[in-house]
């Protein structure tokens, strides 16, 4: 947990760094609140403790857990200055179990009819390469930090559902592109919001997620 909170305390100095940059930029640029829903693709990553079953020693390689899997969301936030990025998600996760769990010639027996969600709110803080609000388009880079609830239980109810709060931290890219915009200012863009996960709570598998947001700009 103290690689999370140093991820954190590396977030807030870039919301800061980010922030007085903004006021660097032109100041004709306009602050675009948000709308978002989004869906993506997530490919598991690295090691991960299969919920310290004592039986099985060490961590597993991801995707010898879990398969890919998918996850969906709505979220909103703001691009301020046509660079400066802040999001809030609320991301609902499905964790794919593969059907023959084993690592090492060791086979994990027990997990038929298990299931693993995870219910989520993302912070994402994002700085945007170009002049979102003038250009249309803007590729970004950025750091994310997730916190919520790991449920597992069986499909039968011979067992009682566990629940324990999880969090992760990774490394945001995409990109956002405009498709259309009104007199008024709103607008609706396509964007491409990809995370790498670099560090996670035990138990928790990380994932590179390869997603999509259809997202309505406003003027504040």
């Amino acid at each position: 947990m103290s690689k999370l909170r140093s991820a954190a305390l590396l977030m807030v100095l870039c919301l800061t760094l980010a922030a007085a940059d903004s006021f660097a930029i032109s100041r004709t640029s306009r602050s675009l609140n948000y709308l978002q829903v989004f869906g993506s693709y997530n490919s598991p990553v690295g090691e991960v403790e299969f919920f310290n079953l004592p039986d099985y020693n060490g961590n597993f390689d991801a995707d010898d857990v879990y398969e890919s899997g998918g996850s969906f969301g709505i979220g909103l936030g703001q691009v301020r200055a046509g660079r400066m990025h802040w999001g809030l998600d609320f991301r609902y996760t499905k964790h794919e179990l593969q059907d023959v769990v084993e690592n090492n010639d060791v086979v994990v027996t027990g997990i038929e009819g298990l299931g693993i969600s995870s219910y989520d709110l993302d912070l994402s803080i994002n700085y945007y390469l170009s002049d979102m609000a003038q250009i249309g388009f803007s590729p970004f880079v950025g750091l994310g930090v997730t916190a919520g609830i790991m449920s597992a239980g069986y499909d039968n109810d011979d067992f009682d559902n566990e629940t324990e709060m999880k969090a992760l931290a990774g490394l945001n890219f995409g990109f956002d592109l405009r498709l259309a915009q009104n007199a008024d200012g709103s607008q609706i863009s396509l964007v491409s919001l990809n995370r790498y996960d670099v560090m996670a709570s035990d138990e928790r598998p990380r994932y590179l997620n390869l997603g999509l947001a259809l997202r309505y700009y406003v003027r504040p």
